[in-house]
């Protein structure tokens, strides 16, 4: 789940694709995987969801942020 990953899968498609210059080829992608049965989750979980949440929101500015400067997909 690296944003190199993607890039490398985008250009099997697109041999034109270009990554915004903001993020580098070396980020995570946020990703997070929960099991669940119902019950209340545990203090880990809580804090890995918190730091999972504030990961996409940084993320999530980086592309609005490469979107302002006006990057477009190819």
């Amino acid at each position: 789940m690296k944003v190199e990953n993607k890039l490398i899968a985008e250009r099997i498609v697109n041999k034109n694709y270009k990554l915004p210059e903001i993020f580098n080829g070396k980020m995570n992608i946020p990703f997070l995987t929960i099991e669940t049965d119902g019950n209340v989750y545990p203090q880990v979980i809580e804090a890995r969801l918190e730091t999972f949440a504030l990961h996409a929101d940084r993320i999530a500015g980086l592309m609005k942020q490469a979107k302002l400067n006006g990057y477009k997909k190819i």
